[in-house]
């Protein structure tokens, strides 16, 4: 039985009676299809075509979803399915033929029951890449006449080098007057396969992707290239993220980033006519978390949807261990500022990821830290390289980059720095050059790496908590410092006594006075330091009232160092009157005296506030 109107049943859902019973018009269009395709000449196997296409009028997203339905029916691979619109075949056949063809103004002409369809194919040298467009005029035609005329209106404002007619004419056969318009000074070719042979070359086109000298630009395209800004040690600048002159519809792609703290990305929207200025575009993600560093990788995904519109999506993926991912995802419609950006201001631009993200990490032998990539690993290095040492020159290590993360010719170099016996610093140099962090945050781990040549375990540790002491860390610090204790052998008697030193200091850095002259008594006893002693003594001045110190120390039977602690407060004690401190207790009391209770307020909340956060930050 004959059916007619397949596609408007498709679009309308409706069913066909087939056999008695009622079949669905998809299904009933993917059996056409089938069988369509099980008459293909002999030699040709649909199953093993590298792509499949169809070309039609216009790609709607109701023809977008038959294609998709029929594509599952069907058993094809979707990403080798394709739908072309007839004006983007017209263009992928007349740039596939000899450039002389069209080095002027193509016109294609196809003819449909009293109506003729003009396709006008320009090329734009101008732009850079070269532009391709396909307009498209639609005649209604009567008779000989009216198509004269019709080819009259599309000939005389145009310089058309070639025209090519698909099948007859709307009336029938072309006419010799029809004829002679087309051909005179022009070349002219006759035929019934352009639409599908555009068809062919644009499919093939899109699977083999890779830069063009000529883009297509039609209406379904993307009118414009997405340039992403991104740095790599000390270089910075654009590169193309998303390029135009592919279907709306396939105009997605996504990278994975490290963003800076300021959760900043720079993009500039370039129009492919090559006639608009660039519009640079600032970003802002305040809802990403915020880390410290290049610290937060995400995956970004810049997207067009049918409108036109340009979508940006990011997901955060964390940095491992260092930061737990949130998975958090953030979609913004990429505008233009409302104010003007200057085009030279310093933004920190994101780093690309380096390598591949492995499924299985590496563990660091001292820290026993788990990585996934060279970016944690560069991570590793700059925030604690008084922990590391020479375990981490392994054959493991250059295996797991190579193999898992993928970073061939890294692993090469640093072999071959292992097999010269090179030092720790240039090591982790060559793993920070290749993680693409500049040289200047690079200088100062790299001299720690140098100045712990040669330390043992013990003192690295107890350096990497002085060093987290001084940036006010005392309780981490102190933590440090205590889970390193036990480690000591006994024999090492000087080294375990100048810890319970330190951990004295620390303890009074907190402000626990009488915990802080226990650890300094338990050092001086270890090995009678006299630093250790003077300690003690002024931690128990500062935890005792003045009568039980007083009885303390004369229960000693000796002024042994008592007086040299009487002096040093006495020192503290006028240090302290010429001190800013003092100054703003002093600008508190007058202003208290003055009845000024407004400033008073301000200026001791002001007060309280930061001594609030000196301790919060000690205590972490």
């Amino acid at each position: 039985l004959p059916y007619t109107g397949l596609l408007e049943a498709v679009y309308a859902r409706k069913t066909f009676l087939v056999g008695g019973e009622d079949m669905p018009a998809i299904e009933l269009l993917s059996l056409f299809v089938r069988r369509a395709l099980s008459i293909l000449p002999k030699g040709i196997i649909a199953s093993r075509a590298s792509v499949t296409a169809i070309t039609a009028e216009d790609c709607t997203p109701e023809r977008r979803t038959l294609l998709e339905g029929l594509t599952e029916r069907l058993k094809l691979e979707a990403s080798r399915v394709f739908l072309i619109t007839r004006k983007e075949a017209v263009y992928s056949y007349i740039v596939h033929q000899t450039a002389s063809l069209w080095s002027r103004d193509v016109l294609v002409l196809s003819g449909r029951q009293g109506r003729l369809l003009a396709y006008h194919f320009t090329l734009n040298r101008k732009s850079n890449p070269n532009i391709g467009t396909v307009s498209e005029t639609d005649f209604s035609v009567s008779d000989a006449l009216s198509l004269s005329g019709a080819l009259r209106s599309i000939l005389e404002n145009r310089d058309y080098g070639t025209v090519y007619l698909i099948g007859n004419s709307p009336l029938g056969e072309w006419g010799p007057e029809q004829l002679r318009l087309l051909c005179k000074n022009r070349r002219a070719f006759q035929g019934n396969n352009l639409f599908s042979l555009g068809c062919a070359f644009s499919a093939l086109s899109r699977l083999r992707g890779g830069e063009k000298a000529i883009v297509y630009l039609g209406e379904d395209m993307l009118q414009e290239n997405i340039l992403l800004e991104v740095s790599f040690g000390q270089r910075k600048n654009f590169v193309s993220f998303l390029d135009g002159g592919i279907p709306l519809q396939e105009a997605e792609t996504a990278e994975e980033l490290y963003l800076s703290e300021a959760r900043l990305i720079r993009f500039q929207r370039v129009h492919l006519n090559g006639e608009t200025k660039p519009v640079p575009i600032r970003m802002h993600f305040p809802e990403l978390p915020e880390r410290e560093g290049y610290s937060t990788r995400i995956r970004l995904w810049v997207r067009a949807d049918l409108k036109g519109r340009i979508l940006v999506r990011v997901k955060d993926l964390g940095m491992g261990e260092f930061f737990p991912a949130t998975g958090m995802e953030v979609e913004k419609e990429l505008l233009p500022d409302p104010v003007a950006m200057d085009p030279f201001e310093e933004v920190p631009a994101p780093r690309i990821s380096v390598g591949k993200y492995a499924e299985l990490p590496y563990e660091e032998k001292r820290t026993r830290m788990k990585l996934y990539c060279i970016e944690e690993l560069a991570r590793l290095i700059l925030k604690s390289p008084s922990l590391l040492d020479e375990s981490l020159m392994s054959e493991d290590l250059i295996r797991w980059i190579s193999v898992k993360l993928g970073l061939e010719e890294l692993a090469r170099e640093l072999r071959a720095l292992l097999q010269r016996k090179c030092i720790l610093s240039e090591f982790a140099e060559r793993i920070l050059m290749a993680a693409g962090i500049p040289a200047e945050e690079q200088r100062k781990s790299l001299s720690v790496l140098m100045e712990f040549s040669g330390k043992n375990p013990y003192e690295r540790k107890k350096d990497h908590a002085l060093l987290t002491a001084q940036k006010g860390q005392y309780a981490a610090a102190y933590r440090e410092l205590n889970e390193l204790l036990p480690e000591i052998p006994p024999e090492r008697i000087a080294m375990k006594s100048s810890l319970l030193h330190d951990m004295g200091v620390l303890e009074a850095q907190s402000f626990r006075f009488a915990a802080a002259a226990e650890l300094f008594y338990r050092a001086y006893e270890l090995d009678r330091d006299k630093e250790s002693w003077l300690a003690y003594l002024a931690a128990r001045r500062l935890s005792l009232p003045e009568e039980e110190y007083v009885s303390m120390v004369t229960d000693f039977g000796s002024n042994e160092g008592v007086l040299e602690v009487e002096e040093k407060f006495k020192e503290a004690e006028e240090q302290w009157i010429a001190s800013e401190e003092r100054k703003k207790l002093d600008r508190l009391s007058e202003l208290s005296l003055k009845g000024n209770s407004i400033l008073y307020y301000e200026e001791f909340s002001r007060l309280i506030e930061n001594l609030r956060a000196e301790y919060r930050a000690a205590m972490e």
